[in-house]
């Protein structure tokens, strides 16, 4: 069988499942705004994250915000874990957000200060625009 025959079949299968959305494949995402303490905007901020949606895929990215702080994602098809290094209090920043969740129009602002007392605002909340 040709490759463009395949691909052809796959496609066909992918468009008759119903798993094909108008605006694409039906992606759960996760929306991160990071503020600094005077209300402003950081820099490469907002990020979009995307669920991975093959069950037993797990997706891990690390992404700097300033002055040493690192938001830690980790996630598989049914819950995102959001953690912070270089804070005062990684373990009470730490979220567990599931897909039930996320799909409920899930939405929190978490307050976290940098090992080097620097204020940040991180937004999380479902979808990205």
């Amino acid at each position: 069988m040709s490759c463009a025959r395949f691909f052809g079949l796959l496609v066909g299968a992918l468009l008759g499942s119903g798993c094909v959305v108008e605006n694409g494949l039906p992606y759960d995402q996760l929306s991160i705004n990071a503020l600094r303490g005077d209300g402003s905007t950081v820099t490469r901020y907002p990020k979009c994250f995307t669920m991975p949606v093959l069950h037993g895929s797990v997706v891990e990215e690390r992404h700097a915000i300033e002055g040493g702080v690192t938001i830690v994602i980790r996630a598989t098809d049914s819950v995102i874990e959001v953690g912070f290094e270089g804070v005062t209090d990684p373990g009470g920043a730490k979220r567990s957000i599931t897909l039930d969740e996320l799909e409920a129009a899930y939405a929190e602002t978490l307050t976290i200060e940098s090992t080097s007392g620097a204020p940040f605002s991180v937004k999380l909340a479902k979808g990205c625009r």
